[in-house]
């Protein structure tokens, strides 16, 4: 039961936040970088798969907001390893928070860390990949019995 002094205590006082815009007037919502034929669009469909690209290409307010907000986090970073943080994040949050030390977190990303982009026999290499699994899937899909 609660006394009586408990019901006349004021309840604490929340930290209010800032309102924090979500960077609808960002220039690289305007470019054509978002788009899904763009290079580096294309480069995040063969390095991080489907997921992490229907995120830049499909939702690119959201996907801008969340790279902005590391931005803001580590100022000294780039824009392109700021991309980089949130694609790993969306192909696998669990690797990603692995990797997360208590440095990391302190430090953030460094420049280093960026990889450079895909190079054509790699690419080749991936539908070529695509190429074997789907037909490969299906077979064995059609051989189980019903």
């Amino acid at each position: 039961m609660l006394s009586g002094t408990a019901l006349l205590t004021p309840a604490p006082r929340l930290r209010s936040r800032p309102l924090v815009a979500l960077y609808e007037d960002d220039p690289w919502l305007a470019s054509g970088r978002a788009s899904p034929l763009s290079a580096e669009s294309i480069d995040v469909l063969f390095r991080f798969g489907p997921v992490a690209y229907g995120s830049r290409c499909f939702d690119s307010s959201e996907y801008n907001a969340s790279v902005r907000k590391i931005m803001a986090r580590y100022p000294r970073i780039s824009r392109e390893l700021a991309e980089q943080e949130v694609h790993a994040y969306i192909f696998s949050a669990t690797d990603y928070l692995a990797k997360q030390t208590a440095e990391r977190k302190r430090r953030g990303p460094s420049e280093d860390e960026l990889e450079p982009p895909l190079d054509l026999p790699t690419k080749l290499l991936a539908v070529a990949w695509v190429c074997v699994l789907i037909p490969s899937a299906s077979f064995i899909v059609s051989q189980i019995p019903k």
